[in-house]
């Protein structure tokens, strides 16, 4: 391992954030975007804290939104050292990126409306 490299133990919180018209962009059918961002942040949730027992999560989006991620919501994760990884050098964003890639795919959270 590297010294830049970081390790799943080291990371003390994470912060995940989407805009939902970016989740549908492209799907078929007609979907509530609201309830969809709800099961979409449930589902990665639950797969976060599975990969990080024990870490603070938080995450946020916006509705009617879809485009460049604005800087806000762009992930980031706090160290044990008390510094934060926003850039992704040291390979943990790239980790949760890889996460929530596989949380969108299942499209399992999309809810359509009736």
């Amino acid at each position: 391992m590297s010294n830049n490299t970081i390790t799943i133990n080291n990371v003390t919180s994470i912060f995940y954030g989407f805009l939902i018209g970016n989740l549908l962009s492209g799907a078929e059918g007609n979907y509530d975007e609201r309830a969809s961002a709800e099961s979409y942040t449930s589902m990665l949730r639950t797969e976060l804290t599975a990969a990080y027992p024990g870490t603070e999560i938080e995450i946020d989006y916006q509705i009617g939104a879809e485009g460049c991620l604005p800087a806000t919501l762009k992930p980031r994760v706090a160290l044990a050292d008390g510094s934060m990884d926003e850039s992704g050098d040291r390979g943990e964003i790239e980790h949760i990126e890889g996460i929530a890639s596989r949380v969108w795919e299942s499209f399992s959270w999309a809810v359509e409306v009736a």
